[in-house]
């Protein structure tokens, strides 16, 4: 003999060949949600109980699945999707249920709704945790470059300034690596920037030359990399706290989820905590 098992909001619902109710294994009513998200997973144990049960009457259990893994340790079961069983639970829900005593007149509609949106909310909790992450760690990334880059603009500013020690007049740390990476001789920069034709500056080999360049370009490829980051943690910002990225901007809007661990937890932060997020060691130490 067959028997179709089909899982639904309730749980587990069995049919036979006239798909008549022959068994069923339902859900908590208040554990569906997470029920639901555990069957997405994997086997769970209300299926796993079902299935034994039907094993002992039925030949064949026809499931709706396509997930062959989750069923090989039971003989006997066949993977329809869709099956007969299935499409008349479908059709009937609200009467099969009703007939289990899973629900009683005028809540299906509202047990339904509540069930999808539990469902949804999970959902989109798990989601923002998970950009969560993705921002703390593109920040903690940020502020890691940060202190690089600045010692890297420090060591060729000292280094080329061997060379050409006029270029110090060039504040703009980006612009000063991307002129000697792209310029590396001073003669080009002197043309370039239309400075004073006499340089007070060493006279360096070819090679010398070469390497200061290649260290340049790899300063510069840093820098161009801090901005991409930084454009990425504007778009994960503007999708998961627009609010906060209006009121707090995005970089300190992001440094400020990585400090609390998580929007959650910045969310639920009182004023005062947030107020000295990042100088607790200099409070601490007035304290004292």
């Amino acid at each position: 003999m067959k028997c179709y098992l089909v899982p639904c909001v309730a749980g587990f619902i069995a049919f036979n060949e006239n798909l008549d109710v022959v068994d069923y294994e339902l859900f908590p009513r208040r554990s569906i949600i997470s029920k639901l998200l555990e069957y997405e997973k994997g086997l769970i144990s209300e299926e796993e109980k079902i299935i034994k049960r039907l094993l002992k009457d039925y030949g064949r259990i026809s499931i709706e699945s396509v997930h062959k893994w989750k069923y090989g340790k039971f003989k006997g079961v066949v993977l329809e999707s869709p099956n007969i069983g299935g499409e008349y639970l479908r059709e009937n829900l609200r009467e099969i249920l009703k007939e289990i005593g899973f629900i009683e007149d005028g809540e299906f509609r509202e047990f339904i709704y509540e069930i999808h949106k539990g469902i949804t909310l999970k959902k989109l909790e798990e989601s923002l945790k998970e950009q969560d992450k993705l921002i703390i760690q593109a920040v903690n990334a940020l502020d890691d470059l940060d202190d690089s880059i600045g010692r890297f603009v420090e060591r060729i500013r000292e280094w080329y300034s061997i060379y050409f020690p006029e270029l110090d007049s060039v504040k703009d740390h980006e612009h000063y690596v991307k002129l000697i990476a792209e310029h590396p001789r001073r003669e080009d920069i002197i043309k370039l920037k239309n400075m004073p034709r006499q340089s007070i500056g060493a006279e360096l080999e070819e090679d010398d030359i070469e390497i200061i360049m290649e260290f340049a370009k790899a300063v510069r490829s840093l820098q161009l990399l801090r901005r991409s980051i930084e454009k990425y943690i504007e778009s994960k910002m503007g999708y998961l706290a627009p609010n906060l990225q209006d009121v707090a901007g995005t970089t300190l809007g992001a440094k400020l989820i990585a400090h609390a661990g998580s929007l959650k937890k910045l969310a639920f932060s009182p004023a005062s905590t947030i107020q000295v997020m990042g100088a607790e060691k200099a409070l601490f130490r007035h304290l004292r």
